[in-house]
């Protein structure tokens, strides 16, 4: 903060606006908030950490935090019970709140109590500007890729980490494939 101080400029009237992407950062914004007291602070959830810990048990995750915290059993729920009262702290000292899927929207409202108007909820995606491929259209472009015609070809696109199940999806493709073996 002492860094980037002496670089904020703005003069009466200016809407001064922080825009925070990480719960790490919640000293930064205290400090912020306590030079800047009438600045607007925005903070986007690209990932809520506790997922990490609990492998994405949402379940779990609520069992935990609704239990006192002298009643936590193990190193995984302490560990999430705690990352859940950061999260919470940041997202009470923001003045906006950004999440990317409406699952994630539900849960601020649901378990860590953020005024649903706080939220916005601006979803990843893309325009779908898919080209409908006639059979023989794609037949000729799995073989310009290296496959046989015949084949069916299964993507996964997204990061490779042991909470997107990654490994689940292996084994559930190799019994797609044990059960539909290629035909002729």
């Amino acid at each position: 903060w002492y860094l980037i101080y002496p670089y904020i400029q703005y003069r009466d009237g200016d809407k001064l606006i922080f825009h925070l992407n990480y719960c790490s950062e919640y000293p930064l914004l205290e400090k912020i908030k306590e030079d800047f007291p009438w600045c607007r602070a925005i903070y986007t959830i690209h990932y809520q950490k506790w997922c990490f810990t609990l492998k994405g048990n949402t379940s779990w995750f609520k069992h935990i935090i609704r239990k006192r915290k002298e009643d936590l059993a193990g190193e995984e729920e302490k560990k999430a019970f705690e990352i859940y009262e950061a999260e919470k702290k940041m997202y009470a000292l923001a003045d906006q709140v950004i999440c990317l899927s409406e699952y994630t929207r539900q849960l601020l409202i649901t378990e860590y109590h953020i005024p649903p108007l706080k939220i916005a909820r601006i979803c990843n995606g893309l325009d779908d500007e898919a080209v409908i491929l006639t059979e023989a259209d794609q037949v000729e472009l799995k073989k310009q890729l290296g496959f046989a015609g015949t084949d069916k070809i299964i993507l996964y696109a997204g990061r490779l980490e042991d909470n997107k199940g990654v490994d689940v999806l292996i084994r559930a493709f190799n019994r797609v494939v044990a059960g539909y073996p290629a035909t002729t």
